[in-house]
C-alpha cells in the first residue's frame, strides 16, 4: 500500500490517501479493542482459567514466537498474505481503497503481519479485559502502522529507497527485540497462572 500511495499523482493526493488510510487503521484498531474486551467480559473477565496444561502450551507457543521474532526461525505465528486486490486499486477511488485497506490492516488478522505485535495485543487485551487500556494499546498499534506507511510512502515518492528494501521490512531490528521481550513477558505471565 505504501507503494501505491507513494506513487500518487500529487503530494496533496498522497496526503489525502495517507490520512484516510490512518483513519481506517485507527477505527479498526478500536474495533478490535471493543470486540476483544467484549469477548473477554463474556468469557469471564481478566482471570480466564484455561487450565495448567493449556497455560504451559500457550507459554511455549509464546516463547517459540519470541524466537521467531528475533531469528526468523521457530514457530510461525498466524498471519495472512492477503493483499488489496489489483481490481480495487484499478476500479475504486484511491481514497476509498486506502481507507478500506487501512481498516482491514487495523483488524490485523486479514493482512500480512510481519511481527507478532498484533498477537501480543490480542493476548494482553484478553488478559486485562479493560476497555480504556485496550483502546489505548490498540490506538498505539493503529497509529504506529499508519506512521510506518506514511514513512515508506514518502520514501517511495522521493525515490530514496528501492522497493526491494521496502519489501524487505527495513528498520525492524529493534522492533523484533521489543516484540520478543513482550512475548517472553507474556509467556512468563501465562506460565505463572
Amino acid at each position: 500500500m505504501a507503494l501505491t500511495m507513494g506513487f500518487a499523482v500529487s503530494e496533496a493526493d498522497r496526503r489525502l490517501r495517507l490520512q484516510v488510510h490512518a483513519v481506517g487503521l485507527v477505527a479498526a484498531s478500536l474495533t478490535m479493542a471493543l470486540a476483544l474486551t467484549g469477548f473477554g467480559v463474556l468469557a469471564g473477565g481478566p482471570a480466564i482459567e484455561i487450565g495448567p496444561i493449556a497455560n504451559v502450551l500457550v507459554a511455549g507457543v509464546l516463547v517459540l514466537w519470541a524466537i521467531r521474532a528475533v531469528t526468523g526461525r521457530g514457530l510461525p505465528y498466524p498471519r495472512s498474505g492477503w493483499q488489496v486486490p489489483v481490481e480495487w486499486r484499478e476500479s475504486l477511488p484511491p481514497a476509498f481503497t486506502a481507507a478500506a485497506y487501512g481498516y482491514l490492516l487495523g483488524l490485523g488478522f486479514l493482512t500480512d503481519v510481519v511481527l507478532p505485535a498484533y498477537w501480543i495485543l490480542v493476548g494482553l487485551t484478553l488478559m486485562v479485559v479493560s476497555l480504556p487500556a485496550a483502546a489505548a494499546g490498540w490506538s498505539v498499534y493503529g497509529v504506529t502502522r499508519a506512521a510506518l506507511t506514511w514513512r515508506d510512502s514518502a520514501a517511495v515518492a522521493t525515490c530514496s529507497i528501492a522497493t526491494d528494501a521496502l519489501r524487505g521490512r527495513r528498520g525492524l531490528g529493534v522492533a523484533r527485540w521489543i516484540c520478543a521481550a513482550c512475548l517472553l513477558a507474556l509467556a512468563m505471565s501465562v506460565g505463572a497462572n
